[in-house]
């Protein structure tokens, strides 16, 4: 064989070798980009149909993939259990009885007049609320998605590739989040409508008793007191 035919066969040789290598790559990427984003659909699909936490938080805790696919994983799974225990923390709040029962004849009776622990309730309800709403609306932010990805040192496939899986994620998320966002103002709103009527009843702690409902020994005290709970409805 001609030096210039073994050349070439050494050539072809090579440039097929190459595009193998490069097509077997590719394809592995595939495969383990496609294993990935499974895995975040079921964790989605788990998050918005499962109700035991203990199951969310296992499966976010837990891995499917290898190498620098890991990361992502990891990355993007913190991400949601950050989002997901936040958004518990802030809906347990919300739906805690003693919220709906500030008002109430009850709660005057055991509480009045001065109100110690209705006031001490209202304040620490509302800073718990202020500080998982911020901390979530903050993660919600470019800034705070993207910090649990830039210190990892990858190229910008896999920031990419993680950057379309929170995004996935988000246009999920927004509708829900912003009907959160309106019933945590609205809740705070109302505490501080029951922080109003609480510091009335105990300026005015001489003018009024409780029976099986309320009664004030002054009309225009009683007006005042129906002004205030006319805000709150």
């Amino acid at each position: 064989m001609k030096k210039k035919e073994l050349f070439l066969l050494l050539l072809i040789i090579l440039v097929l070798t190459i595009f193998f290598i490069i097509l077997n790559n590719i394809r592995s990427k595939i495969t383990k980009e496609k294993v990935l984003r499974n895995e975040l659909n079921e964790v989605l699909e788990l998050i918005n149909t499962n109700n035991d936490k203990k199951v969310v938080k296992e499966r976010l805790a837990s891995t499917v993939t290898k190498e620098n696919y890991k990361t992502v994983e990891l990355a993007w799974k913190k991400y949601l259990f950050n989002i997901y225990n936040d958004t518990i923390k802030i809906k347990e709040l919300l739906e805690d009885k003693k919220l709906t029962d500030i008002l109430t004849i009850e709660n005057y009776k055991t509480d009045g007049k001065q109100f110690i622990n209705t006031k001490e309730y209202i304040k620490t309800l509302k800073i718990r609320l202020n500080y998982y709403s911020n901390r979530l609306f903050l993660n919600l932010t470019n800034d705070g998605m993207m910090k649990y990805i830039n210190k990892s040192n990858l190229d910008y496939y896999y920031i990419n590739l993680y950057k379309e899986c929170i995004d996935l994620y988000e246009k999920d998320l927004r509708n829900s989040i912003n009907d959160l966002k309106e019933v945590i103002n609205n809740t705070i709103y109302y505490l501080d409508s029951c922080l109003e009527v609480v510091n009335f009843l105990e300026e005015f702690d001489t003018m009024w008793q409780v029976t099986d409902k309320m009664v004030f020994i002054d009309e225009k005290i009683t007006l005042n007191y129906n002004e205030l709970l006319n805000k709150i409805k």
